[in-house]
């Protein structure tokens, strides 16, 4: 399942390393955009999961973590970035899915993460390397040049680049963090959770416009709004030119979600009747997303440089991106219908499976009186400050014995800090504190995974 081209030696916790060949890690699938798999993040994650011997597909992994049904866009800027959601980690959510641990780690110097990254390939695991709106898969090294060997998932052709290690260089929005992914489930086949991803689906849809997440960016339905609105109000007058690349992106991003959810759903069909109309929907906006680069281009043929450079031409042009907007709005009414035919399955499959609620944004005093230690617990784990996250974790638990999501979170904070009958604990707590609810169904997985 595993094999090694070379065998290599290092030195723990220093940069330089003793002479040695190349260590890569094989059967690690080569994805770029004329795959179709174009949501970078979960190409990634399949690629590594893939190499460990899950039997996982792709089109399952998108609807499994999420990614097939959520949409982001920050009105009035020109950036997407795949990674920045919520209410979930996508990454995390769609390994836990599969019987995996995705776990990210941030270090404080390139020097730190080298060892740990070196380790990891030479026990045959590859790690993702997140930046701007993608992540590339760390897939060898090489100790004598310093050297980090990737598959890259934003390119024309696939295959792999050598580069310098260093992290920073200008390639993450998170600076000096990887994602470590650990698989023993023996290649067992995963049935999917349907009351759990029909629950996400809707509240990704749902997801009020006016409660901002994460520096602004809108989700759901209301994202198709701020994207026409984004369109017609005018160029980025930093970058024009990112303008163009991010609504073609976007459309391509969007496009593959669609089409795996599409799948997925034909593919369990027999479970609810609206599982093929909502398929049927999600088939039919991502032929009118495919429709972007010839709206932008004006249905130019040719190779990617040449038709880029037109877009980026024509782009300035307000008929051009009004003409992308109406794009945008013909998607999004067949958005729509394929969310209204996933509420009606998840009104008779999972009747109990409520969707997550926004998070309060008013400003007011928290009712909860833990709630502030536990916000502030929640920041400092995505922050990567597990010991300090645990500190106010506890701090929230002492303030409300009875705050699930503050259980929930130490729990996996307490396994980034290798205490595992703590987390276990915390686990058996949630499942004590709110039986029968979808996060128990979470805790009981988790505590399953950590005997």
């Amino acid at each position: 399942m595993r094999r090694f081209l070379y065998v290599s030696a290092y030195v723990l916790g220093l940069a330089s390393c003793v002479s040695a060949a190349p260590v890569v890690v094989e059967d690690v699938p080569s994805i770029n955009w004329g795959s179709g798999m174009a949501s970078h993040y979960e190409a990634a994650l399949y690629s590594i999961l893939t190499a460990l011997g899950c039997p996982v597909r792709y089109d399952e992994l998108m609807i499994a973590s999420g990614s097939a049904f959520r949409t982001a866009w920050w009105p009035g800027h020109y950036g997407y970035y795949s990674r920045t959601v919520a209410p979930d980690d996508l990454l995390a959510l769609g390994a836990e899915a599969f019987g995996a641990i995705a776990t990210t780690q941030a270090f404080k110097s390139d020097e730190e993460a080298w060892p740990a990254i070196c380790r990891s390939i030479d026990e045959g695991r590859p790690v993702i390397l997140c930046h701007a709106s993608a992540a590339d898969v760390i897939c060898g090294y090489d100790a004598d040049q310093h050297q980090m060997i990737l598959q890259v998932y934003d390119t024309s052709e696939p295959g792999t680049q050598t580069r310098p290690f260093k992290l920073l260089e200008g390639r993450t929005w998170r600076p000096r963090e990887v994602i470590f992914v650990e698989y023993e489930g023996g290649g067992k086949p995963v049935e999917l959770d349907w009351p759990t991803i029909l629950a996400r689906a809707v509240t990704y849809a749902d997801w009020p416009p006016e409660q901002t997440l994460l520096k602004g960016h809108v989700f759901g339905l209301g994202a198709y709004d701020a994207w026409a609105q984004t369109l017609r109000g005018g160029l980025d007058p930093q970058d024009p030119k990112v303008s163009a690349k991010f609504t073609y992106t976007y459309a391509l991003v969007i496009q593959d979600a669609r089409e795996a959810a599409s799948v997925v759903l034909k593919d369990n069909a027999t479970l609810h009747e609206s599982f093929a109309e909502a398929a049927e929907h999600y088939m039919r906006e991502a032929e009118i997303l495919a429709t972007m680069r010839n709206t932008l281009a004006g249905g130019m043929a040719g190779g990617w440089q040449e038709v880029s450079e037109t877009i980026d031409r024509r782009f300035p042009e307000p008929a051009i991106r009004e003409a992308a907007a109406q794009v945008v709005e013909q998607a999004k009414a067949e958005e729509v219908l394929a969310v209204d035919a996933l509420r009606e399955a998840l009104a008779d499959l999972a009747p109990q499976a409520a969707p997550l609620k926004p998070p309060e944004t008013t400003g007011a005093q928290p009712a909860n009186p833990g709630e502030a230690d536990y916000q502030r617990g929640l920041e400092l784990k995505r922050a990567g400050k597990f010991a300090e996250a645990a500190e106010a974790l506890k701090a929230a638990i002492t303030a409300d014995p009875k705050h699930v999501e503050a259980h929930w979170t130490l729990g996996w904070v307490l396994i980034e800090l290798k205490d595992r009958e703590g987390a276990a604990a915390e686990f058996r707590k949630v499942i004590e504190l709110a039986p029968g609810t979808e996060r128990a169904t979470e805790a009981q997985k988790a505590l399953e995974r950590l005997k």
